[in-house]
């Protein structure tokens, strides 16, 4: 087995970005959800669910950002956002310094916490593409959560940022501390492309993988096999290894009926998933409301950060017992 795809997405609920290389951070991959796009009355997280055009929002990364090392972002780089009948526009990915920053209180389902503002182009921006007035925010968190906040704010030595910045992981599955950005809810998440082939072949259709939103995307699997996966041991191509633990698999929304393509919604995948995919139909009764969540994917987390995962990155399996 192996990794055929990894993806970021760098605005919440906007298009992926394909990457030949990404750096693990204790957040989750390098510039994955850094920015989220919040109503500008009451700082509540917008996504597509709200409003599908969302989805037509395409960033764009420099090619520094897929050399699997940080140091290579400057402050100069920027992200390039595109959308219909909008002009392009740029966002640097490297913070303002701490004297020009504006920080913006926030709300991401159970947390709020403070934010850095983007600024008035942006939230002008994002205001008139989705016909509300908003902001574009950007996760601070710790320093190791995101190694390129530290380099413009004169700090030697990355700080780690306070509490009411740093966003957790559900302590429930994930007990240890992990950060996570603007997720839903987990730091990464992986994917079965046999899983994805199946479930096209169910549906009659093709559906394509960004509808799932993952950003480890395993082949050389059976289908459906990553349920019995306790442990992912990926080898990197200088020899290093990262473990991922699966801590729980993840349920689906109406996102996953958005056609990414033309923001159009419809009835799958989600009517054909709970045909064989409901938590009913697996035996998955840990929480009541599983019972009628539908799953496909898994979220994981890892204790190591710092290392670069690639394409073509070979990895093992360790099962696991299912306790759900």
């Amino acid at each position: 087995m192996h990794i055929s795809a990894l993806y970021v997405y760098p605005i919440k609920s906007a298009r992926g970005v394909a990457c030949p290389s990404a750096t693990l951070t204790s957040s989750g991959l390098s510039l994955d959800r850094l920015f989220m796009v919040t109503r500008s009355d009451n700082g509540k997280f917008i996504t597509a669910r709200q409003i599908p055009k969302m989805a037509l929002v395409v960033p764009s990364l420099p090619l520094e950002a897929f050399v699997g090392d940080d140091n290579t972002i400057t402050p100069a780089s920027v992200m390039v956002v595109n959308a219909p009948d909008m002009p392009s526009l740029e966002i640097p990915i490297v913070r303002a310094s701490d004297s020009d920053e504006v920080l913006r209180s926030v709300t991401i389902w159970e947390w709020s916490g403070l934010a850095a503002d983007e600024g008035d182009k942006a939230a002008d921006w994002f205001s008139k593409f989705l016909g509300i007035p908003c902001r574009l925010t950007r996760y601070l968190g710790s320093a190791e959560g995101n190694p390129i906040l530290a380099k413009n704010t004169g700090n030697a030595e990355p700080v780690m940022a306070s509490t009411d910045r740093v966003r957790s992981a559900d302590h429930e599955y994930a007990p240890d501390g992990f950060e996570t950005r603007f997720s839903d809810g987990y730091p990464c998440l992986l994917a079965n492309e046999a899983s994805i082939q199946d479930l096209s072949a169910r549906a009659g259709c093709d559906l394509p993988m960004s509808r799932f939103r993952p950003n480890i995307v395993v082949s050389g699997a059976t289908p459906w096999d990553e349920d019995n996966w306790g442990k992912v041991f990926v080898q990197t191509k200088n020899g290093q290894q990262v473990e991922f633990s699966s801590v729980k698999p993840c349920s689906r929304c109406k996102m996953t009926t958005i056609d990414p393509e033309t923001a159009e919604v419809g009835e799958e995948p989600l009517e054909i998933l709970g045909s064989f995919r409901s938590g009913a139909k697996l035996g998955w009764d840990r929480e009541k409301s599983w019972k009628h969540s539908v799953f496909f994917g898994w979220n994981v987390v890892s204790k190591q950060h710092g290392l670069c995962l690639s394409v073509g990155d070979k990895l093992e399996v360790q099962p696991q017992l299912l306790n759900f």
